[in-house]
C-alpha cells in the first residue's frame, strides 16, 4: 500500500500573520501621529492663551478708558456745580446789600450752606468778608510814595501777636513802594536779582495774597500764621481804607492803632479783655455805638472810628461741587461796591 505523502513537508514556510505585520507597519505612524496630536494641543493651548490674554487687556483698557471717561464727565459736573455755588453766592449778597444796611456775622452770608442735592451731585458754599481783615496794600499811599506809619504799626504788631518777628514788615513796605531805598528790615531790586532764581521787586501793590510768599522773610510757615488775618482788597468808604468791626477777628481787633496828638508812640488800645467785651455787643449799626461798649472811652472811640466802619465791599467765596465722587473747587472774590462782579478766579487745590 503506498503511504500518502506528508503534506505538511511540501507546505511552503509558515509566513508571519497579516495582523502582526500590518502593526509593525504601522507602528512607526502611529508614534508619529501622537506627536503631532501632541504638538497640535500644544498649539491650541497656546493660541487660547493668547486669546485670553488679549480679551483680558482689552477688557482692562475698555475699563480704564471708561473709567477715565467716567472721571471726566463727573470732574466737568463737579466743575459746573462749583461755579454754579459761586452765582448762588453772588446773589445772596446782592440780596444782602438791598435788604440792610450792614454786613455782620449774623447775617445769612455768613452761614456756610452745607452741601445741597442739585441734579446728581451736591454743591456747598462758604462765604468770608475780606472787609473784616487788614488790607497790605494799605502801607502805602496808593501811588506808593508815602509810607503810612499807623498801618505798618498794626502790621507789625499782628506779627508780635503771632510771636513772630515784625522784621519782614519793612521788606513788605520795600515790595510796596515805589523807591529803591530798602528799610532797616527790609529789601529792593537788588536782594532779589542776588537769589538763585532771581526777579524783580514788584514796587507796587499786591495783586494777590499768595504773592506775600515773594517777599523776603515770608516763609510758609509765616505765611500760614498771617495769611488768615490779611487781605488785598480795599474796603474804602471816603477814600479811607477801613475795617469791620462786625466780622473783624477779634486778633484784628487788637491790632488797631492809635496816636496821641503831638505824641509819636503809637498804642493799641484794645487789650484782649476789651476785644472781648467789643466782640459780645456785635453787631453795631452804627460806629457810635462803641461808646455804649463797657470800658471803651469816647476818645478811644474817636480815634477808631477813622479806622472802622460796619460794612464790606469785598467777600471771598469758596464753591465745591462733588458729582459721584469727584469733587471740584473754585474760589472767588466779589466786588460789592456796586453790581456784584468778579474780581478774582481760580480753581481751588
Amino acid at each position: 500500500m503506498k503511504k500518502s505523502p506528508d503534506r505538511r513537508a511540501r507546505l511552503p514556510p509558515t509566513l508571519p500573520s497579516s495582523s502582526v505585520t500590518l502593526d509593525r507597519c504601522l507602528a512607526p505612524a502611529r508614534g508619529e501621529g501622537k506627536g503631532e496630536r501632541g504638538m497640535a494641543l500644544v498649539l491650541t493651548l497656546l493660541v487660547v492663551v493668547l486669546l485670553v490674554t488679549a480679551v483680558l487687556e482689552f477688557d482692562q483698557s475698555t475699563r480704564t478708558t471708561l473709567k477715565a471717561a467716567g472721571n471726566f464727565r463727573d470732574g466737568l459736573k463737579a466743575f459746573y456745580l462749583a461755579t454754579s455755588g459761586i452765582a448762588a453766592a453772588q446773589a445772596v449778597l446782592k440780596d444782602d446789600k438791598n435788604r440792610t444796611q450792614i454786613d455782620s456775622l449774623t447775617e445769612l452770608w455768613a452761614t456756610p450752606f452745607p452741601p445741597y442735592p442739585l441734579g446728581d451731585g451736591t454743591v456747598a458754599v462758604a462765604i468770608q468778608d475780606e472787609g473784616g481783615k487788614i488790607n497790605v496794600n494799605a502801607l502805602v499811599n496808593p501811588d506808593g510814595t508815602i509810607h503810612l506809619p499807623l498801618a505798618i504799626e498794626q502790621l507789625k504788631k499782628l506779627f508780635q501777636l503771632k510771636g513772630l518777628d515784625p522784621a519782614p514788615v519793612d521788606a513788605i513796605v520795600d515790595w510796596l513802594d515805589r523807591d529803591d531805598v530798602e528799610e532797616p528790615g527790609g529789601a529792593e531790586t537788588v536782594y532779589y536779582q542776588r537769589l538763585d532764581r532771581p526777579y524783580h521787586c514788584r514796587n507796587g501793590q499786591f495783586e494777590t495774597l499768595a504773592e506775600l510768599h515773594l517777599v523776603k522773610g515770608i516763609t510758609d510757615e509765616v505765611y500760614r500764621a498771617i495769611s488768615p488775618y490779611l487781605t488785598v482788597y480795599g474796603n474804602k468808604f471816603g477814600g479811607e481804607n477801613k475795617i469791620n468791626v462786625n466780622t473783624a477777628d477779634p486778633l484784628v481787633l487788637r491790632t488797631l492803632p492809635i496816636k496821641e496828638p503831638n505824641q509819636a508812640q503809637v498804642t493799641f488800645p484794645l487789650d484782649e479783655a476789651q476785644v472781648d467785651k467789643l466782640v459780645d455787643a456785635r453787631p453795631f449799626s452804627i460806629l457810635t455805638q462803641l461808646n455804649q461798649v463797657s470800658g471803651m472811652s469816647s476818645a478811644v472811640v474817636s480815634q477808631l472810628q477813622s479806622q472802622l466802619d460796619v460794612r464790606s465791599q469785598h467777600f471771598s467765596v469758596y464753591a465745591e461741587g462733588a458729582a459721584n465722587g469727584v469733587k471740584k473747587a473754585v474760589l472767588a472774590v466779589v466786588d460789592r461796591s456796586g453790581e456784584p462782579t468778579l474780581r478774582y478766579w481760580r480753581l481751588a487745590d
